[in-house]
């Protein structure tokens, strides 16, 4: 059973909205008329349990349009709620339909990445999406004493939606400090351009039919996310037991992240 569209579930303190693509784009639409901030962030395990280890990454979720993203979310939600979501609103999916069904053009900016696969996902989303136009992008390896003079050039470039892919939990943060300064909306998309750019292949169709694209991503990254997901998803399934349980998880916060 669903838990129903535009309903709040909590999971373990964060509050994740039920949604599917077309209440979340009509969302996303009123917010762009109502020239309204709006900031999104995907819930995965891995950022579940950054939740847990970092209070600071908890605080700054309240702030944000949270949704759901993985299996691991929809496992807590059933243990925790009885319910499941309506749909699995994964940001590289995400995204490309909001490009498609907005009623809006939009200035967009890019951040994160390598240099190479950033421009080259700019190219992509400005040829597939060419009512909207792409002001700017920035790669993600930048010294932190650039961001100030980064945060200004995005602000300057007028944009109305920034894509930050900086990984969990850094582009939540840069998100909770710079919008609506540099611009009124941002999204955290994690890996999108990487996969937008061809520099990392998606998993095949069925294999995310099957809620499996972590495996066929852990298969072909090991050395990069054998931690994320080896480690990661045992704590975080004994953390959502714990809290269903009424009892902390300590050995849990110990190990990750």
């Amino acid at each position: 059973m669903p838990h129903p569209v535009g309903q709040l579930v909590d999971i373990g303190g964060v509050s994740v909205l039920s949604s599917d693509i077309e209440e979340f784009v009509a969302r996303f639409d009123a917010s762009m008329a109502a020239q309204q901030p709006m900031k999104v962030a995907f819930l995965n395990a891995n950022l579940f349990n950054f939740t847990r280890s970092d209070p600071f990454v908890l605080h700054i979720l309240r702030e944000f349009t949270v949704l759901n993203d993985g299996v691991g979310l929809n496992l807590a939600s059933a243990i925790l709620k009885g319910a499941v979501f309506p749909a699995n609103m994964n940001g590289t999916d995400l995204i490309p339909a909001v490009l498609s069904m907005t009623t809006h053009r939009l200035r967009i900016f890019l951040v994160g990445s390598r240099p190479s696969s950033v421009q080259r996902a700019s190219e992509v989303i400005a040829a597939m999406w060419p009512r909207h136009t792409i002001v700017g992008c920035q790669d993600g390896y930048y010294e932190q004493a650039e961001e100030d003079e980064i945060v200004e050039r995005i602000k300057s470039s007028n944009p109305d939606l920034v894509l930050v892919g900086l990984g969990n939990p850094r582009q939540e943060v840069w998100i909770a400090k710079h919008i609506p300064y540099a611009c009124p909306r941002g999204f955290a998309v994690g890996g999108l351009f990487d996969f937008v750019s061809g520099a990392v292949p998606r998993a095949p169709a069925v294999l995310r039919a099957l809620s499996l694209e972590w495996l066929f991503r852990l298969l072909y990254e090991p050395l990069r996310l054998w931690r994320r997901y080896l480690l990661g998803i045992p704590v975080f399934i004994a953390r959502v037991t714990g809290e269903a349980l009424g009892r902390a998880t300590r050995w849990g916060k110990r190990i990750w992240p």
